[in-house]
């Protein structure tokens, strides 16, 4: 099966050192032996320059469904570029 994200969003500054995005649109949903569904999916997530090449940064997901029962999601990390 696969997913596929079709989002439009907006990014900004926070300071120098943060920065933050919004964004949000319909998520396809084509699961393997299973009908094919759009639902509605929205993102919001920054992240943190902790040293010149270093950022940590972390992001809050959901998808909705037909029910209350939304699919929730975190992601949490840190890049490095070198």
């Amino acid at each position: 099966g696969a997913s596929t994200d079709l989002h439009i969003g907006y990014e900004g500054a926070i300071s120098e050192t943060a920065d933050f995005y919004v964004q949000g649109g319909p998520y396809l949903s084509n699961p393997k032996d299973a009908d094919s569904e759009t639902k509605g999916s929205a993102k919001i997530g920054g992240g943190y320059d902790i040293a010149d090449s270093t950022n940590v940064y972390g992001e809050f997901s959901v998808v909705t469904n037909d029910t209350t029962d939304n699919t929730w999601g975190t992601k949490l990390g840190i890049k490095y570029n070198f």
